[in-house]
């Protein structure tokens, strides 16, 4: 038995949130993967999930304690404008009041238990936007795709 880290730890949550929440409201045929590679191979539309890198910062000159932010990527696979804006803004509304932060243990490779112990509070939004101005000469995976960048915490 094994468990995972805080940033693999971050990725599962969100990813089993988002899974239940496009569930609970309806928006059937959603895939949501871990990563981007896994978003091109299969059916539109697709949702990725990526930790993209800390900023850690000392609390206080001559503190070890650390304040540690994340900074999360989404990008939004859709099959068309409409869609790509509509869960543009679900995501959104979703995510802002925080989400519950899960541990993960893994037994043979399979997540065996998990455990909520704190929450995952979205400290600022970065970015909300369609990630590819000139979508012409793109692949179909490609043209409607929107960037959803944002810094989390851990409480």
């Amino acid at each position: 038995m094994t468990t995972y880290r805080l940033y693999r730890n971050i990725e599962k949550s969100i990813i089993d949130f988002l899974v239940e929440e496009l569930t609970d409201d309806g928006w059937d045929g959603f895939r949501v993967e871990k990563s981007f590679s896994r978003a091109h191979e299969g059916t539109l539309p697709a949702i990725c999930v990526n930790v993209e890198e800390p900023d850690i910062k000392r609390i206080e000159i001559g503190s070890n304690l650390y304040e540690e932010l994340i900074t999360v990527s989404i990008r939004l696979f859709c099959v068309d404008d409409g869609q790509r804006l509509d869960l543009a803004s679900w995501l959104l509304g979703k995510l802002m009041p925080g989400i519950y932060y899960n541990e993960y243990e893994i037994t043979s490779g399979v997540v065996s238990k998990t455990t909520k112990t704190g929450m995952i509070s979205t400290q600022k939004i970065i970015a909300s936007r369609k990630e590819l101005k000139n979508t012409e000469s793109v692949d179909k995976v490609d043209k409607f795709r929107h960037l959803f960048q944002y810094t989390v915490k851990v409480t």
